[in-house]
């Protein structure tokens, strides 16, 4: 997603005061986020459940996740335990920098 694009993103996620309203926002946006984009976001949505909640939203609107940058969004997220659904979640977006196509 373009910068600009991805910044009417944030100014609708920063309006919302409930995480339903936040999920629901990135459910309806039309475009991809890269990895940055979802590190971005994922600060809007406070403890690991809402984080969890945007991941599952967010899933099929990343962009293919290098393995290195798979740390930076897993970082986001305190616990291990929810450092490993965060993975389960993205996993399917995980590529190795060797195999860009």
């Amino acid at each position: 997603m373009d910068k600009k694009s991805f910044e009417i993103v944030l100014d609708e996620i920063r309006k919302c005061v409930l995480t339903e309203q936040r999920t629901k926002a990135i459910e309806h946006v039309h475009g991809y986020f890269s990895s940055e984009q979802v590190t971005e976001l994922l600060k809007y949505f406070s403890w690991a459940d809402p984080q969890i909640k945007a991941v599952k939203a967010l899933q099929h609107k990343m962009v293919a996740v290098p393995t290195t940058k798979v740390a930076n969004i897993l970082n986001c997220f305190t616990f291990s335990k929810d450092k490993l659904v965060a993975l389960e979640l993205i996993a399917l977006n995980d590529r190795h920098p060797q195999n860009n196509y």
